[in-house]
């Protein structure tokens, strides 16, 4: 197979770990290690950089890799197997004092085939000779679907008159490429951030809140990010700083409920935030105040789950609780307790269906899915995870959920995963890049899955922002006038 391999922007900002400085006339520390190209060929990968120092050493997603050649500006390296379609975090360490450089690697697929070319000069006329077999029939002409060649495997997401810049014309149709495969790395947020909250309005998502650090004190932190541009933008703040506050969008306004000032003290305000006015207002607090707080909206109504002692600890008296806001009465009202107790889980909305993964019971990952149907009030119990996981996001595109960073019985966990309600089936998705605990996570109309921030192991946050197209390359198919 015919493999894509594109270089995105640097992955994160090279780090010089800086020893005692050399004496005044000592000699001069080599230069950093900058990646300038990588080259899958066959088993192995071929990676260029202004510098490699000798005792260098290489890694991709983490796993590391066995060098076969080495020079000062190029080692190439044995992949660990074959890749499937995705993205792969690719870095570099080495030299005195040492220098690390990542890259963003996607490997995609083969596109679809070109236009055909114009037909060759005729030959010299022949005598005259026995007629010879039929040849092969013509091709089809002008028809009301994809042109001839269109990959298979891959859909039609929409039509259009006016195309996009980089289409290839087949016929009487022009059929674009929209995104590539899997996960991307995206701008990062200018202020890194755990445990915070997404709200998306018009295609622009609003990260809310979060903890910077390990000491756990809420920020107020509001900022903008713009897919179209991969830009971010600094908005009001929100009026009471938190950290793992619940955040549901309705109507165009950004409700953000509950979530914690610092460690284990916990608020139960209720704040909404305007993004055209770009302007905060106070609502009356929660009734009962939730400590770790999860949301969802399913017909402009605010569900809210989570009560829990303490983030490590469910409570058995309250951690079942749940409520649900109705923004247009301004009013709360109490609905069917969850049957599993637990923290650190998460929501997806699929046909007006709440469905709650995962999360800590007792101190033990659980991999339990739960779905409630605000129509009848009730609850259903599906299909477990695949592995248990927590401190992780989830959203819906094409109705399938995925479920992607957090943590697992191993540490953070890197493997996306995939639930069909329709079939109650959980698959394994793609590997994150940069696998992060507690990430701010929200789907765009568009059908792109971010992840915003977490931390690494070790606890250290990170303002890295990831973008998933779960069944790319996207192709768009434009009718030619």
């Amino acid at each position: 197979m015919r493999i894509w391999l594109i270089i995105g922007a640097l992955a994160m900002t090279s780090v010089s770990c800086q020893g005692e400085a050399p004496p005044p006339h000592g000699p001069a520390a080599p230069p950093k290690t900058q990646i300038s190209s990588a080259k899958v060929q066959g088993t192995s990968i071929t990676i260029g950089a202004t510098y490699f120092a000798p005792n260098s050493t290489a890694t991709l997603n983490g796993a590391s890799l066995k060098l076969a050649a080495q020079k000062s500006t190029e080692i190439t390296a044995v992949l660990p197997g074959p890749l499937p379609p995705g993205n792969y975090l690719l870095s570099v360490t080495g030299g005195t004092p040492a220098t690390t450089d990542s890259f963003n690697v996607t490997i995609g697929t083969t596109g679809p085939s070109g236009p055909g070319g114009p037909p060759g000069p005729a030959g010299p006329p022949g005598s005259a000779g026995p007629p010879g077999p039929a040849g092969p029939p013509g091709p089809a002409g002008p028809r009301g679907d994809p042109a001839p060649g269109f990959p298979s495997g891959y859909f039609i997401l929409g039509e259009s008159a006016a195309p996009p810049k980089g289409f290839v014309y087949t016929g009487n149709y022009i059929v674009s490429h929209a995104a590539t495969v899997g996960w991307t790395l995206k701008s990062p947020m200018p202020t890194p951030r755990v445990s915070a909250g997404v709200g998306i309005v018009n295609g622009i998502l609003y990260v809310i809140g979060g903890s910077k650090d390990e000491a756990m004190l809420g920020l107020p932190t509001v900022e903008a990010y713009d897919p179209a541009t991969n830009l971010w933008t600094p908005k009001a703040p929100m009026p009471s700083p938190r950290f793992a506050s619940g955040v549901g969008v309705v109507n165009g306004m950004i409700y953000v409920v509950g979530g914690a000032e610092k460690a284990d003290v916990f608020t139960g305000t209720f704040e909404v935030y305007d993004p055209a006015a770009d302007k905060w207002s106070t609502k009356a607090p929660i009734p009962a105040p939730k400590k770790g707080v999860v949301t969802a909206v399913v017909n402009n109504i605010l569900y809210v789950m989570g009560d829990f002692a303490s983030f490590g600890t469910p409570s058995a008296s309250t951690g079942l609780g749940v409520e649900a806001y109705d923004p247009a009465a301004d009013t709360w009202s109490q609905k069917a307790p969850m049957p599993t107790a637990r923290t650190n889980f998460t929501l997806g909305v699929f046909n007006n269906v709440i469905y709650a993964l995962g999360g800590t019971t007792d101190n033990t990952l659980a991999a339990t899915t739960e779905a409630y149907d605000p129509v009848t009030n009730t609850w259903t119990t599906k299909s477990p995870m695949p592995a248990p996981r927590a401190g992780f996001a989830a959203g819906v595109i094409n109705g399938i959920l995925y479920a992607a960073g957090g943590v697992n019985e191993h540490g953070l966990a890197g493997p996306s995963y995939a639930y069909d309600p329709m079939f109650d089936a959980w698959s394994t998705s793609l590997t994150l890049p940069i696998p992060t605990s507690s990430p701010a996570g929200g789907v765009t109309d568009e059908g792109v899955f971010f992840l915003a921030g977490g931390s690494l192991s070790g606890g250290k946050v990170v303002a890295a922002v990831q973008a998933f197209v779960p069944s790319g390359p996207r192709y768009y198919i434009h009718k030619v006038p």
